[in-house]
């Protein structure tokens, strides 16, 4: 089943159109479901290139059809003959496939899904399997086929290893408590060649309705003391979800001792051996905020 039309715009800004339709047709996204109660639907199969046809299909990493949000496909470019800028946007069916019609010209396609979430909404993008990035143009004469899959980690397509935003998952600004106070009080000193452990509890399943368990990050406590960061330290690629999270130094020795957090990014000021964690998105035009927690002992 191919996916269904939205609308169609000429001659303008195609970012900007793309965010405004996606803003209006969100609200009414099918609501998530816990993902014990999604029964796995395989996608259908990649349709073959059709002259001046953008197609594909759209699913999450174990090739089913997403469960519980709507996938909107954007197709911008140029038309060959009249040379005018043309903007559209349409969804994927039930089986996660689309397809649209456009006319000869030089075309992108990019695709997010929208999907509620523990009662708060989120836009997010869709990986491209072609591996290329969101502003490769294709000749759509031959057709043009381009699929998506849901994840919600990994390196983005052209983007450069270790930057906070050129992950699929999200980032977690981290903060030594002491790092302005006595050099002797700060975590590298204190504990020079120990390293930060942060563990990160689902408190149910992620975003895409996946469960997993609980999981590490660590970094060596050397990286609270670079003065390039402000003393700072982010830890990237953290997939979407709510958390329960608690830290503890690893000593030189390999001896345990707990570190309290505050996390700052949801308002927080008092220090706790653990905090709860969501990652919001303010406006559906805008990036998943990134998280924000101070250490201290």
């Amino acid at each position: 089943m191919a996916g269904k039309q939205i609308t169609r715009a000429t001659g303008t800004n195609w970012i900007g159109w793309a965010l405004a339709v996606a803003l209006l047709t969100t609200v009414a996204a099918r609501p998530a479901a816990p993902a014990e109660d999604v029964k796995p639907k395989p996608a259908a199969k990649p349709p073959e290139p059709k002259a001046n046809v953008v197609a594909g299909v759209a699913t999450d990493e174990r090739g089913n059809v997403i469960a519980g949000g709507t996938v909107h496909v954007f197709i911008a470019g140029v038309a060959f003959q009249s040379g005018q800028r043309n903007e559209f946007t349409t969804e994927a069916g039930e089986d996660g496939r689309f397809e649209f019609e456009v006319p000869p010209g030089q075309w992108k396609v990019t695709a997010q899904v929208a999907r509620e979430y523990n009662g708060r909404q989120y836009q997010v993008d869709l990986a491209p399997v072609d591996g290329k990035g969101p502003f490769v143009a294709q000749n759509s004469r031959a057709g043009i086929v381009r699929n998506f899959v849901w994840r919600l980690t990994g390196l983005r397509a052209g983007r450069e290893k270790g930057l906070s935003n050129s992950y699929y998952g999200v980032a977690v600004l981290l903060e030594d408590a002491q790092a302005f106070g006595p050099p002797a009080s700060r975590i590298p000193a204190k504990y020079a060649g120990g390293k930060v452990v942060l563990r990160f509890a689902p408190k149910g399943p992620l975003l895409d309705g996946t469960k997993i368990d609980p999981f590490e990050r660590e970094f060596p406590t050397a990286r609270f003391a670079n003065p390039d960061t402000s003393n700072t330290h982010t830890l990237v690629d953290v997939p979407i979800g709510d958390y329960a999270v608690s830290a503890r130094i690893v000593t030189a020795e390999g001896k345990d001792r707990p570190l309290k957090l505050t996390n700052t990014a949801e308002g927080g000021k008092d220090a706790a051996e653990r905090v709860d964690v969501t990652f919001t998105q303010p406006s559906l035009g805008e990036r998943v905020r990134d998280g924000r927690m101070v250490l201290s002992e």
